[in-house]
């Protein structure tokens, strides 16, 4: 990145519609792979925060509360990516067509 900032604020470039086309391709190609981030089946802390998206407190303390399900091997805690899935299901809100349908089956 240094090479870049030496370069002056005003420059020309020309480059070809190919060229072009296959930058962009790249650059897209680049984001989906950072996006499809493939996570393991057995998670650290680390991994698991940025699967969940919370922080490590915040898990560490679900974890004292016994409230995620977690192994400790050797003081080393890990989750398991398929139970952690299942277990955040348990916290899906129904949606209002949900809603209705429960609704309309405790009315029969």
């Amino acid at each position: 990145m240094s090479i870049l900032n030496e370069l002056p604020n005003n420059i020309s470039v020309t480059v070809s519609k190919r060229e072009l086309v296959e930058l962009f391709n790249n650059c897209l190609l680049k984001i989906k792979q950072e996006q499809a981030k493939v996570f393991p089946e057995h998670l650290s802390i680390k991994q698991l925060s940025e699967f969940i998206n919370y922080s490590e407190p915040a898990i560490y303390k679900m974890v004292a509360k016994a409230e995620i399900p977690c192994y400790k091997i050797s003081g080393k805690l890990l989750f398991k990516r398929t139970e952690i899935e299942s277990w955040l299901i348990e916290f899906k809100q129904p949606t209002i067509k949900e809603r209705f349908e429960v609704l309309r089956i405790k009315e029969k």
